[in-house]
C-alpha cells in the first residue's frame, strides 16, 4: 500500500476516535465542518468492516442519490486523496479503478485490523421506571 493511502486511512481511523483533522482531512473539516464529514468517513470505514460479516458488498457501498451523494462529492473534492482509494457514483461508492484486486484486499484488511466500530447504546428513559 502506498504511503499516501496508508496515511489517509490512519487519519480517517483517528478522526473517528478524536474528531481532529490532521493533514488530508483538514480542508474538508475547515470548509464542511465536523458534522458533514464525521458520518461519511465512518460509513467508508464501516463498509469494509461489514464486508467481513457478509453485510456489505465487496465492490460498492450503496448511498442515496440526494443529500448523501452530494455530501460525499463535496468530501472527495476537498480531500482529493480519497479518489486514490474510492470513487463516488450517483448511487454508490466504489473502488478507484486504479487499484488492483490485491491492493483492494490489502486496504480492506488494513481497515478491518485497525478500525473498531464504536457502538453506542442509549437507554430509553421510559423503561427506567418499569
Amino acid at each position: 500500500m502506498n504511503i499516501v493511502i496508508k496515511e489517509l486511512l490512519d487519519e480517517m481511523i483517528q478522526y473517528r476516535k478524536e474528531r481532529k483533522a490532521i493533514k488530508y482531512l483538514q480542508k474538508a473539516f475547515d470548509e464542511m465542518g465536523d458534522g458533514e464529514i464525521y458520518f461519511p468517513i465512518g460509513y467508508l470505514l464501516s463498509w469494509h468492516k461489514g464486508y467481513f460479516f457478509g453485510a456489505e458488498k465487496p465492490d460498492m457501498f450503496e448511498i442515496d442519490n440526494g443529500a448523501e451523494y452530494q455530501r460525499n462529492v463535496e468530501l472527495f473534492e476537498r480531500c482529493p486523496e480519497l479518489n486514490d482509494i474510492f470513487s463516488v457514483h450517483k448511487d454508490h461508492i466504489g473502488w478507484s479503478s486504479e487499484l488492483s484486486m490485491e491492493e483492494r484486499d490489502e486496504i480492506r484488511n488494513y481497515i478491518n485490523e485497525n478500525y473498531t466500530v464504536q457502538i453506542r447504546i442509549r437507554r430509553d428513559a421510559r423503561l427506567k421506571n418499569k
